[in-house]
């Protein structure tokens, strides 16, 4: 797989907790970055579901940093597991059930970056 990269706002991603403010439409939460204040997204609504979108909006790029060194991580693991299953079988169906692994972080990642 080619190496995607994230081109979008670096720096930490957060809630302003200044900038949200309720409106006659509900809650309103602006999402932005440390680097400059930039803004991200906007979320509107008053319910649960609208926080928790905002959540997620901020906490994504920490999940894809998260997701792409785990995928290091699982290679690392398929290649001892490939060692292993040579010299003994309780290794046996580990690799297929890591390169799943891998190729669904793969299409998590793609979908974020592509």
């Amino acid at each position: 797989m080619e190496k995607l990269e994230f081109k979008g706002t670096k720096n930490e991603w957060f809630i302003d907790q200044e900038e949200s403010h309720r409106m006659t439409n509900g809650v309103y939460c602006n999402v932005i970055s440390t680097a400059n204040t930039i803004d991200i997204a906007d979320v509107y609504g008053c319910d649960e579901e609208s926080q928790a979108n905002a959540k997620l909006i901020s906490a994504s790029p920490d999940l894809l940093e998260a997701l792409q060194e785990t995928n290091i991580d699982l290679n690392i693991l398929k290649t001892n597991f490939i060692q292993i299953e040579k010299v003994d079988s309780i290794a046996e169906g580990m690799i297929e059930t890591i390169q799943k692994w891998i190729d669904r972080n793969n299409k998590a990642i793609e979908k974020a970056l592509k």
